[in-house]
């Protein structure tokens, strides 16, 4: 049985696509169109990163370092998080997020379904 690598790919949850020809030197008009779309991309990641502000949240009431992956798995699974560290020894959560998206409140809610309770850390 022979699997595609783009089957590897889409069976842990990312999409892929097989793009033959894109790279080679006879198909000049599809580097082209990759180069294109790479700055495209480029550009939209560079103003969403403009957009994004980082939060420091007192996460008050975690035990272990269990806890403090919980507590960035669910403020990591909120839409507008882009990226989230939660220190257990600090009782600290730094997040990177799109306050378009998402609120301070949300992230506060999200974390209080685990049982611990988060505030806006005061400077930060």
């Amino acid at each position: 049985m022979k699997i595609h690598k783009t089957s590897l790919i889409t069976g842990v949850g990312f999409a892929a696509a097989l793009m033959l020809g894109a790279c080679a030197p006879d198909a000049p008009e599809a580097a082209a169109a990759a180069d294109q779309a790479g700055e495209r991309s480029e550009a939209a990641t560079t103003s969403a990163a403009a957009s994004m502000e980082t939060v420091t949240l007192k996460v008050e009431g975690m035990t272990c370092g269990g806890c403090a992956v919980g507590a960035r798995t669910a403020l990591g699974r909120l839409d507008g998080v882009e990226k989230a560290d939660v220190s257990y020894e600090e009782q600290l959560a730094v997040v990177v997020h799109d306050p378009a998206k998402v609120t301070v409140e949300k992230m506060a809610e999200a974390v209080a379904e685990l049982g611990f309770e988060a505030t806006l850390r005061e400077g930060g």
